[in-house]
């Protein structure tokens, strides 16, 4: 390693200011108002305290946000156009980066406003059509999943709940294994599956279905199997909800 005479820097020097002049940027850049940025974050508690609503506050708060990103984009490309590219394709990025971050926020705000309150038995569907100990994959098929509409039944051996059948389950087993595999060795025994109560919050039990990746869930009270509350029956009626502005 050396040291430059004059107005030089050894190499370790260059570099630190070079961080430095980035976490003074992506400072800068965290105080500037628009959600979901620190900023933004204090723009939309000041909107929330003068209008009393937390939606409205994140949407104007969110689209302060998509504006400061558009124009980052645009000084990114107008930057790349003159020359410096990597810094104009950067600042392109981050404006890009913002944008989404401010959209998806927004309607993560938006759903947990309009979810706020429901619960899950609000929603579940309360009369499953159980399956008997026994029955063979293949009557699953013909007289339950292709008749209907359901993608998910219990498997109950004299009214106890042995466990939940899936299309996915179903999918898993070779087609000629069909008439020999039965519903209770394709299933998923109950208590590997995560359940949850009738009372839980739909947007929380939405946020665990996400995250455990499954479309579908069993609604257990006081150990008893009571409904199965499907990613079908969130979307509709989350759709419902917004056609009708509620």
């Amino acid at each position: 390693m050396y040291l430059a005479t004059g107005r030089a820097r050894t190499p370790i020097g260059a570099l630190a200011a070079w961080l430095s002049y980035i976490n003074v940027f992506v400072a800068a850049l965290n105080l500037i108002p628009g959600f979901p940025l620190d900023g933004g974050r204090i723009f939309r508690s000041i909107v929330w305290k003068i209008t009393g609503n937390l939606r409205k506050a994140t949407r104007i708060a969110s689209g302060v946000g998509r504006v400061v990103a558009y124009l980052a984009i645009l000084f990114g490309f107008l930057l790349a156009l003159s020359g410096n590219w990597f810094g104009g394709i950067w600042i392109a990025f981050i404006g890009w980066f913002l944008q989404n971050a401010a959209s998806s926020s927004y309607r993560q705000v938006e759903l947990r406003e309009m979810l706020r309150g429901v619960k899950v038995r609000e929603i579940m569907t309360g009369d499953c059509q159980w399956l008997p100990k026994g029955l063979a994959v293949k009557e699953l098929v013909d007289n339950y999943l292709l008749p209907t509409t359901r993608r998910c039944f219990p498997v109950v051996d004299e009214e106890r709940v042995l466990g939940i059948i899936t299309l996915h389950n179903v999918k898993e087993i070779p087609r000629e294994q069909w008439e020999s595999v039965k519903v209770e060795d394709a299933m998923t025994p109950l208590e590997e599956m995560k359940t949850v109560s009738p009372d839980d919050d739909l947007f929380t039990v939405m946020r665990q279905m996400t995250e455990e990746g499954v479309n579908q869930m069993p609604v257990v009270e006081n150990g008893q199997l009571v409904g199965m509350i499907a990613r079908d029956n969130l979307v509709g009626f989350i759709n419902a909800r917004s056609e009708l502005g509620v």
